[in-house]
């Protein structure tokens, strides 16, 4: 599904069983030395309790350093590696994703304090984690690693402890590791915290060092929790999960008074009431104890057995508490930001996968859920993610440990607001705006005023040297500066407003690349910005497929509906009559295509449409849940899985990889840019003498200067130079003139693009051989026999001497969609046809036609290969299948658009003007071998090209 930068799989297959997923038993696991005075929670008053989280980013030692404080006050033997991490991937992986808890006695001044210590997640996405958790703590550990400095969920982590009004204590870890620099480091927290320095604990979480004076100094900085415990019982939820056979185990954080094992309590969210049957504190594991008390954290189990009736925010109190009634929590439900179908692979898997699903819904409460009823896809769902991290992890853990079958994941979204228009439609709605998550539930664009999209504030620490690079990413993704802050002399923290469209899908791996992986990335939500949408609908034979509704921008409506009716002509199997296929916004057609029916003989018709009911049969009766009708034709269900993982690639591509195509206006160059224009790439063309006609960019090639300008402009990741002069009479009768193009010109390119290493596409010939011993493979020798050859050769020369990373690509002659018969070396034998004399075509030097299609769709294959596996590089070659004569060919033509031939002579003899080659026939294996392939039959090419040039 989507491609994730290496950072951000390291959390992939990690995920939340809630943090403890404890035997039944409710005896621990291992022997703690407790003295028998702690047994009695009671005696635990709130000025003896301490309640902290630690906060930090991702790897800095959060659950190592967490581990040890437990190891260090005899809370577990020293063999167990990790309490925290409970999960086997988590301990695998080194990170957390779900926040832990674990109580544990310290003693301090001959007193024995009561520490309640809540582990966090270090990844954005579960950033909600970390929030709720802080909401059931006085104070929190700043936990800053000593070799890497700040970094961005640092920042985040600090804002959200201020904002929860909590108590700081700063410290430094991996003070033994031989690149520590904690005194830069303690500088850094200065300047972004205004901590000063002295205030800086420093530890080794990892062997222990100071890991007991900041024990004393969290009994000494954060305080105690303000409650009463002469108050009647009330207590904040701020976890769950669930436990087999025991149900929902509740998590909380008592308020005031006391709770035990019996009690009676209420929900001050949905007024219900439960008993308690067992209430425990979290040590290495669940320890039973009698009851509850205020200050304290605490889990209890009543007869609630699905997660779904409880929330986390949630207040409960004994049932004549008035005054806890009137508890407002703050914390909020989590607020999901991606959205996506989830359906089974294959239709007749859907019990066990919605059996699967609903078995791990119950463990994670932070994810929505809707069913979801499509005609191509079955029964599903529609759930909502903090993130793509957290829907990816969510995939893995229902794929693999909840057995689930293969599972496919439609396009996601991010939630868009829309405000309406008139008095009317609000009253419809229900209100002036609604938030929109699902494509189709968008609604009719005569109703709306304005569309907005989700904005976020995003932080960037990176070293001072990857600046440049970054806000230039930043402004890409339609980013707006808020400032920069120096953090020291080689680190700078950056701020941007950011879309959240722009930043869910690849953007991290953006950033990491640009920065070699030195710069980090947090975000946090900033409102709403206005943006100009469209909803696009795919209608097939004039019904919609709803399944392919899609949300794009206004400005990118037209080239995704060519992209997407493209797409489906080439999956749409054939049926007897043309399907159309059309891109259709608020009504009107934007994009259309066309599968043709059958070219069938009126007397074959009855028994091909016999054959094509048989087929149907036996395919229902096969795979009966995999068809769809749809514009009364019958569509593979595979096609629709196809179309959207096209939608999702287009998402996904790393800034839409922009190729840069020469000699655009030209026959191959039209074909290529058509191409990569249906395709997730963004093609820029570039011509000398017809820009204007097909809106391309226009550019001299032999200035050195001009051509350096414009890459620096458009930054290509890719070059395809097409353009030359390929007519080897003309390149005989005006060398000079056709050596700068095909020579010099190449030569600019290369040379700039081996400066920018941007891998270059040189389109060459098979005329560099003399045609004397064919098939030629690649690493045969050279050896042309005229100018235009000579001219061609050294381009490829050129090319490869620039950067041995660049990529020859030969080609036979040419024909294709022409404007005018004369346009091509082929298509041009037309006007002999139409010709009543009596005319004298070549029948010697045998030619090897290919559709510039077919050449168009290599370069596409070759270049989406080269981007994935660097080392496609060097020469390749490609041509037609049928080795023909001048004279074969018109044959052919004469024959599909029967047309007279009689008048056409065969001439034997050699061509007397420009020499040319006998027979050129390329070697084609070496792509073959790669996968890479597109042929069309010259008698069925031929006709599509010429059919409109006859009256």
């Amino acid at each position: 599904m989507m491609n994730l930068s290496k950072l951000t799989k390291k959390f992939i297959n990690i995920h939340y069983l809630k943090c403890f997923k404890y035997q039944n038993s409710k005896k621990s696991l291992f022997s703690t030395k407790i003295d028998e005075e702690t047994n009695n929670l009671k005696n635990f008053t709130p000025e003896y309790i301490r309640n902290f989280s630690i906060i930090a980013h991702i790897d800095h030692g959060k659950s190592t350093l967490a581990n040890k404080m437990l190891e260090l006050t005899n809370s577990f033997p020293k063999k167990i590696e990790q309490v925290f991490d409970k999960l086997q991937v988590e301990r695998e992986r080194g990170i957390t994703v779900k926040a832990q808890t674990s109580s544990f006695f310290y003693k301090y001044n001959g007193k024995i304090y009561l520490f309640n210590l809540i582990d966090t997640p270090g990844h954005g996405d579960f950033s909600y984690e970390v929030s709720r958790s802080l909401h059931a703590c006085q104070g929190v550990v700043l936990l800053v690693d000593s070799s890497e400095g700040i970094q961005a969920r640092t920042v985040t982590n600090f804002k959200l402890a201020k904002a929860n009004k909590l108590a700081i204590v700063p410290v430094l870890n991996k003070i033994d590791l031989e690149n520590a620099q904690p005194d830069k480091i303690a500088n850094q927290m200065k300047n972004i915290f205004e901590i000063d320095t002295d205030q800086i604990m420093k530890v080794s979480g990892k062997y222990g060092n100071g890991v007991t004076t900041l024990l004393d100094t969290i009994i000494e900085r954060i305080p105690p929790p303000n409650v009463d415990r002469s108050k009647p019982f009330s207590a904040l939820l701020f976890d769950l999960w669930y436990e087999y056979p025991r149900g929902v185990i509740a998590l909380l954080s008592v308020l005031n008074g006391s709770i035990k094992t019996g009690d009676r309590i209420t929900s001050s969210i949905t007024k219900e009431s439960y008993t308690v049957k067992d209430i425990a504190v979290i040590r290495a594991d669940e320890k039973p104890v009698e009851a509850l008390y205020s200050g304290q954290i605490g889990s209890i189990s009543t007869s609630v057995l699905n997660t779904t009736e409880l929330q986390i925010g949630d207040v409960f109190y004994i049932d004549d508490d008035a005054h806890a009634r009137e508890y407002i929590s703050e914390v909020k439900p989590a607020k999901p930001t991606v959205f996506a179908g989830f359906y089974p692979l294959h239709r007749l898997d859907e019990p066990q996968f919605r059996a699967a699903i609903d078995k791990l819904l119950v463990n994670d409460s932070s994810v929505s859920v809707t069913l979801n009823f499509s005609s191509a896809l079955g029964q599903g769902y529609r759930l909502g993610f903090l993130g793509l991290l957290h829907m990816e992890v969510f995939k893995e853990r229902l794929e693999q440990d909840y057995n689930a079958p293969k599972v496919f994941i439609t396009t996601p979204n991010i939630p868009y607001k829309v405000r309406l228009k008139d008095a009317r439609t609000k009253r419809k709605y229900g209100g002036s705006s609604i938030v929109v998550t699902n494509p189709q539930h968008l609604p009719k664009y005569s109703i709306v005023r304005q569309f907005l999209q989700p904005i976020v504030t995003g932080i960037i620490i990176t070293p001072n040297s990857f600046v440049e690079q970054i806000n230039a990413l930043c402004k890409a993704k339609k980013g707006v500066e808020i400032g920069a802050v120096q953090i020291d002399d080689s680190t700078t923290m950056l701020q941007w407003k950011l879309p959240l469209r722009e930043i869910i899908i690849n953007y991290l791996d953006e950033l990491k690349r640009i920065s070699s992986g030195k710069a980090t990335f947090d975000y946090q939500y900033a409102g709403y910005s206005p943006l100009n949408l469209a909803k696009l609908e795919i209608v097939i034979n004039g019904e919609i497929a709803e399944e392919l509704t899609t949300i794009v921008e206004w400005s990118k409506l037209k080239i995704v509906g060519k992209r997407l009716c493209a797409k489906l002509k080439d999956l749409i199997p054939q049926h007897v009559n043309a399907v159309g296929i059309e891109a259709k916004h608020n009504g009107e057609v934007v994009a259309m295509q066309t599968v043709p029916g059958f070219k069938i003989d009126p007397r074959e018709a009855f028994e091909l449409r016999y054959k094509l009911t048989q087929d149907l049969k036996e395919m229902r009766n096969q795979e009966k849940n995999d068809l769809r009708t749809v514009g009364q034709i019958v569509v593979p269900r595979n096609v629709f899985i196809k179309v959207l993982e096209y939608i999702i690639n287009m998402m996904e591509e790393k800034k839409n990889k922009k190729i840069l195509v020469t000699g655009a206006s030209g026959l191959l160059g039209r074909e290529i840019i058509k191409k990569f224009e249906e395709s997730v790439f963004n093609a820029i063309g570039t011509c000398l003498n017809r820009a204007d006609k097909y809106n391309l960019h226009k550019l001299d090639l032999t200035d050195f200067k001009n051509v350096e300008e414009f890459i620096d402009k458009t930054e290509p990741d890719f070059i395809i130079h097409s353009a030359a002069q390929r007519a080897p009479d003309q390149v005989d009768k005006n060398f000079e003139a056709a050596a700068e193009l095909n020579v010099h010109a190449t030569q600019n390119l290369a040379r700039i693009a081996a400066i920018k290493t941007i891998p270059m596409m040189f389109i060459s010939t098979d005329y560099v051989f003399d045609g004397n011993n064919p098939p030629f493979k690649d690493t045969d020798k050279p050896n042309p026999t005229n100018k235009y050859g000579l001219t061609k050769l050294e381009g490829e020369k050129i090319t490869m001497d620039a950067s041995s990373d660049n990529i020859v690509l030969r080609i036979p002659v040419l024909y294709g969609p022409v404007e005018s018969p004369e346009e091509s070396a082929v298509t041009c034998l037309l006007q002999n046809l139409l010709k009543k004399t009596p005319q004298k075509i070549s029948d010697y030097e045998i030619r090897w036609p290919a559709h510039t299609s077919d050449i168009a769709n290599i370069c596409f294959q070759i270049i989406e290969r080269k981007l994935k596996e660097p080392s496609v590089r060097g020469i390749y070659q490609w041509s037609g299948k049928e080795g023909m004569t001048k004279y074969k060919m018109i044959q052919v033509i004469s024959q599909e658009l029967s047309l007279n031939s009689d008048h056409i002579i065969p001439d034997k003899e050699i061509n007397p003007g420009v020499p040319r080659p006998f027979n050129c026939q390329l070697d084609t294996s070496k792509l073959e071998n790669l996968g890479i392939g597109h042929h069309t039959l010259f008698s069925n090419g031929i006709i599509d090209c010429l059919k409109k040039f006859i009256a």
